[in-house]
């Protein structure tokens, strides 16, 4: 069975510049900027979001997503007080979340970050992601309790942070 190039993730593989990487949400957020493709005329028109209303057509249903983003980057320290990073990827079950370090560590290596937040790594995977469990002094957490310490001390991490796929 063949594939369809176009449809296959290694098709959209670009360079992106850094300087076009967005940081910050535009202010205010409605002038934000917005390309619009019109299919008809295979034209791009580049232009702001308070547009937006001009570009839908009238019996265009819109849901509005309010999720958000959590502050996935911690800096934490090793036992011997190098800095280390870590980036929450997903949870994997109530105790067990993938994650990326930017550092070396072993299973049962632990890192601490403030709020007496404790990361113990439990499994190392060959892409480079880790297992770990979160433990907030000696209580092991679930990622739920997790969140709202996570949204204190955490970053929100920016685009160019997130390991290549291919």
């Amino acid at each position: 069975m063949s594939q369809n190039k176009d449809l296959l993730t290694q098709s959209y593989d670009f360079t992106l510049p850094q300087e076009l990487i967005a940081t910050h949400p535009a202010s205010p957020r409605d002038h934000a900027k917005l390309l619009v493709y019109d299919r008809k005329t295979d034209t791009i028109t580049h232009t702001h979001f308070y547009d937006f209303e001009k570009y839908i057509p009238k019996e265009c249903a819109l849901i509005f997503n309010d999720t958000k983003v959590i502050k996935a980057r911690l800096y934490g320290k090793k036992p011997s007080g190098g800095k280390i990073e870590l980036l929450i990827n997903r949870a994997i079950n109530a105790h067990d979340v993938n994650v990326y370090i930017r550092g070396k560590v072993k299973i049962d290596s632990e890192i601490f970050f403030d709020e007496e937040l404790i990361a113990k790594v439990v499994q190392l995977h060959e892409d480079g992601s880790r297992i770990v469990n979160f433990y907030q002094n000696t209580t092991l957490l679930r990622f739920e309790d997790l969140l709202p310490i996570i949204d204190n001390i955490g970053h929100v991490p920016s685009p160019s942070i997130y390991p290549k796929r291919r």
